[in-house]
């Protein structure tokens, strides 16, 4: 039988294991190092990415009772000035925000690992009525 949620607990590990080894190891081994050319944060080399990209954009709406219509609310902003500083805050931030999503992602696999517990405890169950 397959065990999805298991093999969904492994994926999850995986990739939050990767980025807060790959944090660790950057600051603790690399820098260190007699290594002479490292970086680490957004967007600042695309031959080094460790994901594909991704798009965020600010989203602002407000609509008042009786209107079914909705305008934006912080208005349109000029991408350049605004992408640019928002990278930098981004990168400034880089630590927490990448540890935190690595928390996201094992507060996930705490989701899977009940499922997976079910599941196994189901085939305990049947297995028990064969004992």
């Amino acid at each position: 039988m397959k065990m999805k949620n298991l093999e969904e607990i492994e994926k999850l590990k995986n990739v939050s294991d990767k980025i807060t080894k790959g944090i660790k190891d950057h600051y603790e081994k690399i820098r260190d190092s007699s290594c002479d050319k490292n970086g680490i944060g957004f967007n600042l080399d695309s031959r080094f990415s460790s994901n594909k990209g991704v798009t965020v954009t600010v989203d602002s709406w407000k609509g008042y009772y009786g209107d079914s219509g909705c305008s934006n609310s912080i208005g349109s902003l000029d991408d350049e000035i605004f992408n640019k500083h928002f990278l930098k805050i981004l990168n400034l931030n880089f630590n927490k925000l990448m540890l935190d999503t690595a928390k996201s992602i094992e507060s996930e696999m705490g989701n899977f690992a009940n499922k997976a517990k079910r599941e196994l405890e189901n085939k305990l169950e049947t297995i028990n009525k064969y004992i």
